[in-house]
């Protein structure tokens, strides 16, 4: 999610700027990133009017989540047997079922944390990412 995008600033719903960046974010990365949960209602209901000019993709998804009118928590996690990310954007009732990374994120730093079992042929998908909480109130 640090790999900078750029992407062109228009008026567009939420949902359509996450589409964005995720496609920018496939085009020129190693692996995937895909959607896991979002907030279909919010995420296509709310819009916003910025681009992006050659910044962190984390920054400007934090920055779309921040004009929805409520707060939200964005998990990033990997599926190593498919080589994939997911991000889910849930809200705070979701998020607390979620792994935390160590130490508890409870701003908008990420914090980065093993994934992946040693000796273990089991696919794992787990929290790389702690909860960033974004929106009114963070």
């Amino acid at each position: 999610m640090s790999r900078k995008v750029t992407i062109e600033a228009q008026h567009r719903a939420v949902g359509d700027l996450f589409d964005r960046v995720l496609a920018e974010l496939n085009k020129k990365g190693p692996y995937r990133v895909g959607y896991g949960w979002l907030p279909l209602n919010a995420f296509y209901q709310n819009y916003v009017e910025f681009g992006a000019h050659d910044e962190p993709a984390h920054d400007v998804l934090i920055r779309a989540l921040r004009a929805l009118p409520y707060r939200y928590y964005m998990i990033l996690s990997f599926e190593p047997t498919r080589r994939t990310y997911f991000l889910n954007v849930v809200g705070p009732h979701r998020a607390e079922l979620c792994p935390r990374a160590e130490g508890g994120a409870a701003s908008a730093d990420v914090s980065m944390r093993e994934h992946g079992q040693a000796g273990s042929n089991r696919p794992t998908r787990r929290s790389i990412f702690g909860p960033i909480i974004v929106g009114h109130g963070a």
